[in-house]
């Protein structure tokens, strides 16, 4: 078999495995996925004109007074809905489609087995849990972006419909703007991104809640997380200086070291930007630790493209290598077990399985 199908075979299998677990969940597996299956069974019992007023009611959003998704979302559900397609079905397709774009882009861009390999466990280990295991809409809508990797990568206008597009799957995936101008532009000296990250980190201890509150207040989110986060409902404060996040700091820093982010080649500029403003955000915005963390999540699953350059770079070989694989699987422990953001050991129900894993495991 020749190596073309032994890497068709291999992507195939990885977003298969990957797919079933991310796709085939229940509804009590992380925090979001009693809202999508809750949401899609109300979708179940619309006709044409009762979708129609809800998208109505909500504007861009598709609004059924208790969830409120993007009108892309919503309509594709519809879609799904009026097909057939179960809750389950709906979801696993999500899955497929962001998954598959995702991993074919690793793919397609990394020919060295062993830095595929170092990219498919930093996503698989953060990314893939955090969106498409719980933030399925921003799962989908970066998957959308990605598919205008090319023009992506060289800040090209194009990648502006995809963004556009995508804003319509999750509202947020609208400030991947700023990527693409960063990637475009890219600053010749190298002090400079870490003096805007070092002033990130000061501004995060300014009442930056209330300016947001103040001029963005208007947009139902901002002012639900700000709400949430002056009643302690949402996290009050984040510690921002906590392990991982000081992993993300020396990751940033080591890169810095080693890279000319306006000489790399455009793919390693893209993870380095990436990287770079998603902890921008997360310091500049941690009084509103929801949307920092958010927003952070969506721009950090760019780094994955930062760890090519990072482990050519550095000799030998083992060392930086190493350190990915221990930082990603610490990014599986704290996402998993510490954040509680999912739940893998407690009930899986789904139309033709159901099985009680708390009699089987004991946590």
């Amino acid at each position: 078999m020749s190596r073309e199908y032994w890497k068709i075979f291999i992507l195939s299998l990885v977003v298969f495995l990957l797919a079933m677990h991310a796709g085939l969940r229940g509804d009590t597996n992380d925090l979001d996925a009693a809202a999508y299956f809750g949401w899609f069974k109300g979708m179940q019992q619309l006709d044409f004109s009762q979708f129609l007023e809800r998208l109505r009611y909500g504007g861009l959003f598709y609004d059924d007074g208790l969830n409120k998704f993007e009108i892309g979302f919503a309509v594709v559900g519809f879609l799904f809905a009026v097909i057939g397609f179960s809750g389950g079905g709906f979801i696993f397709f999500c899955a497929v489609f962001s998954i598959f774009v995702k991993i074919f882009i690793l793919f397609k861009y990394y020919k060295n087995p062993w830095v595929l390999f170092a990219c498919l466990v930093w996503y698989i280990c953060s990314s893939y849990l955090l969106m498409e295991m719980n933030a399925v809409r921003i799962g989908v809508a970066l998957a959308v972006v990605l598919l205008g990797f090319d023009h992506l990568i060289r800040g090209r206008n194009r990648a502006l419909v995809y963004v556009f597009f995508a804003a319509f799957f999750h509202v947020s995936a609208a400030l991947l703007v700023i990527l693409i101008w960063i990637n475009k532009i890219s600053f010749r000296r190298k002090n400079i991104y870490f003096y805007i990250l070092l002033c990130a980190v000061f501004i995060g201890y300014l009442p930056v809640n209330y300016l947001i509150n103040y001029f963005f207040g208007g947009f139902e989110k901002i002012a639900t997380y700000y709400q949430g986060s002056v009643d302690g409902v949402l996290f009050s404060e984040i510690n921002r200086f906590n392990v991982l996040t000081l992993g993300k700091i020396m990751f940033f820093l080591g890169i810095l070291y080693v890279y000319q982010p306006a000489k790399e080649n455009l793919v390693s500029r893209l993870g380095f930007h990436g990287l770079w403003i998603s902890l921008c955000f997360y310091f500049a915005f941690a009084s509103l630790p929801v949307l920092a963390g958010r927003i952070s999540e969506l721009f950090g699953f760019f780094s994955v493209f930062a760890i090519g350059g990072f482990l050519i770079r550095f000799r030998p070989i083992i060392i930086p290598y190493i350190i990915i694989l221990c930082f990603s699987f610490a990014q599986f422990y704290a996402i998993v077990f510490y954040s509680r953001l999912l739940n893998f050991f407690y009930f899986i129900d789904i139309p033709f399985l159901s099985v009680d894993l708390v009699n089987l495991v004991q946590i």
